[in-house]
């Protein structure tokens, strides 16, 4: 896995102030796909030749959230990741491509994690070991994206 520059964010404008910000994906110039939660693009990483890793977080202090999308060239999710609870500050550190599939990161208290990408979907066991993870799609179906807390 590689870092990347391919993707920027659009800013959506928002009806009010308590609700999550959103962004349109601008990939070469043009916008592509449907819009996503969070407003800055923290990291990005070319996972292959048309898949993306990005870390999206919402910039509101005292709660931040962090959003991992695995994306195509064309913008479209195709996994999700949800990382954030109410009154919990987050500050995204250490962001590390740590193998081909793999990326280690710290977000909430400083807890390392890592995200393995998975060429196809799988279903997986333990449903999840941070407490304010939220899955796109819910957890009973087929994910690429499979987050491990570190030791």
């Amino acid at each position: 896995m590689k870092p990347s520059d391919a993707f920027a964010l659009e800013i959506l404008p928002t009806q009010d102030e308590d609700e999550t910000p959103r962004a349109r994906l601008i990939h070469c110039g043009q916008a592509v796909g449907e819009p996503v939660e969070g407003c800055i693009l923290e990291q990005q990483y070319a996972v292959d030749a048309n898949r993306y890793l990005l870390f999206v977080s919402d910039d509101i202090p005292y709660e931040e959230g962090l959003h991992i999308y695995l994306v195509d060239a064309a913008g479209a999710v195709l996994d999700g990741l949800e990382i954030g609870a109410p009154y919990t500050p987050g500050l995204l550190e250490d962001v590390v491509a740590s193998g081909p599939d793999k990326v280690d990161f710290s977000f909430i208290h400083k807890q390392r994690c890592r995200v393995i990408v998975h060429a196809e979907p799988a279903m997986f066991r333990r449903l999840w070991p941070i407490i304010g993870v939220k899955r796109l799609g819910g957890v009973f179906r087929k994910h690429h994206l499979e987050l491990q807390l570190m030791a």
